[in-house]
Formats: C-alpha cells, structure tokens, sequence
C-alpha cells in the first residue's frame, strides 16, 4: 500500500513529459558528449510537450490550495547541466514540478522507491522492466503517440506490478480521480479489489492477480 494514501506520486522521465526526440536521436547518432553539448546549447530553447504531459497537466490540476492530491517527480537520465533545459521547459509551461533526480545517464528506476512515488511513467522500456522488477508499478510511454487526453495512457506494463495486487493499482488509478476502463477490458474492478483483500487475509502463498487495462477520465480533447 501507499505510505502516503492521501496523495499520489507519480515519477515521470524527461522523454515523456517532453519532446526530446531530436536530442535524443544526437546521443543515439553521435554520443554522450555531442548531446551533452546540444543539450547546454540549446538550454534556452523551450521544449514541446510530450506523449504524457497533458495527462500530467491535468493530475496536477486535481490539486487545491489546501490539498495536493498528485504530485509528479522528475527522474532523468540527464545531468544537472543537460537537465537544466528541462527544468526551464517545467518553468515555462507552469507545471508544479519541484522534486527531481538527475542520474548522468544511468537508469533512474532506483529512485521511484526512494521518493515513495506510487507509478513510473517513462519512455524507455529498459527502465519499465526494471522498476517493475523492483516492485514498483511502471508504464511505458511511447514517444511519437498522440493521446487523447489521458485515455490509453496507462496500458501494457501497468496494473502488473510485481508484489502488489491489481486491487492496490486499482486504487492508485482511482485516487488519481480517474478510473478504470471496465468496456475494453472487461473486468470488475469492485471485484478485484475483493479478491485482493481476500488474498491479503490468506496466510497461503498466492499468484498475484493482475488486471491490465487503460485509466480513463472524462477530459476536454481540446486541452
């Protein structure tokens, strides 16, 4: 369960909250230090939106004045340098991001733990496995895909954390105020949640259910 289950944390990648494909084709092109350098000389240059930033814009408007509900922690491969660009894209975009870990290009899975974040969102699939293997719920987001508010964000890899059943992912999704996408996954999640109390009153081993599906929520396709 959550150690904080008045707010949801969500960690997220800098690919997925922003564009950074083309920088991210310099490193794959032409190394670390070339993107580095593209990176610092582009600082200034404010980046576009990515395939989860609207869904993150509106889990962070689900927060008031007296209550924060969500709050979203950077973890990214960049340095503190090359990550300066992005945090100057999280200012100009007004996003209430203040928290982050810059990890010089090593895998920043080992962080979602340490920040207590309840889901990894992040464009690299070698990242998702590893956080999922460390019994963290994560997601892959894939760059390039246009979402439709946050309907199809949360598919494939989420709701299949190891060590935590579907019932906890479930309530993560609806204390986020969205729910679950029972019409094209065909499940109860009432019925889920159930089970996994059941399963937590057992003191047999059991296989841990999971309930793969899509978090939907009524939003403005305009936004």
């Amino acid at each position: 369960m959550s150690e904080h289950p008045d707010k949801l944390v969500i960690g997220i990648s800098s690919r997925a909250l922003f564009d950074l494909e083309e920088s991210h084709r310099v490193f794959e092109t032409d190394g670390r230090e070339a993107y580095c350098n593209y990176q610092i000389d582009h600082e200034e240059n404010v980046l576009e939106p990515g395939v989860a930033f609207g869904l993150v814009r509106k889990l962070l408007s689900l927060n008031e004045a007296e209550s924060e509900r969500v709050e979203v922690i950077l973890l990214s491969r960049n340095s503190a340098d090359t990550g300066l660009r992005v945090f100057n894209s999280i200012a100009h975009h007004a996003l209430p991001i203040s928290r982050a870990a810059f990890t010089s290009g090593t895998s920043p899975y080992r962080y979602v733990a340490a920040f207590g974040a309840d889901l990894f969102l992040s464009a690299d699939p070698d990242d998702v496995r590893a956080a999922l293997a460390a019994g963290c719920a994560a997601a892959t987001i894939v760059p390039g895909h246009s979402l439709a508010g946050a309907d199809g964000v949360l598919t494939g890899d989420y709701l299949t954390t190891e060590g935590q059943s579907a019932g906890d992912d479930i309530e993560i999704i609806e204390r986020a105020g969205l729910e679950p996408n029972v019409d094209g996954n065909e499940f109860d999640p009432s019925a889920v949640k159930a089970r996994a109390a059941a399963d937590d009153d057992d003191d047999d081993d059991v296989a841990v259910e999971t309930a793969a599906g899509t978090a939907t929520r009524e939003v403005d396709a305009t936004d």
